[in-house]
């Protein structure tokens, strides 16, 4: 993997926190980003399904962003090594989880 900014992208995503669950952390942020679009889909689509799938996109999003958090913690101080993707990746999630609340809310 190549990891810009000098960064430490191997260290960290081969840690033990690469995987929680045993599934990897990129694919379980493809598989977040798919649900909330499946989701803002169904709200946009199906007006009788709109405060359900609200509900379910705001925690979902709670959620990821509160994970985005921890990981970037767990790269501060528990590993001590910086993944410039991982960066960028909770940088984007933290836009994604605004753009949501200022869409619901």
């Amino acid at each position: 993997m190549v990891c810009p900014l000098r960064g430490s992208c191997e260290v960290v995503v081969e840690s033990k926190y690469g995987k929680p669950l045993g599934i990897k952390n990129d694919i379980l942020g493809i598989l977040y980003l798919l649900s909330l679009a499946f989701l803002i889909t169904v709200d946009l689509l199906v007006p009788a399904l709109s405060m359900y799938a609200r509900f379910v996109i705001m925690g979902i999003a709670t959620f990821g962003i509160l994970f985005s958090a921890y990981l970037t913690y767990l790269q501060m101080f528990v590993i001590k090594e910086f993944c410039t993707w991982c960066l960028a990746a909770a940088l984007d999630n933290f836009i994604v989880v605004i753009l949501i609340y200022l869409y619901i809310l």
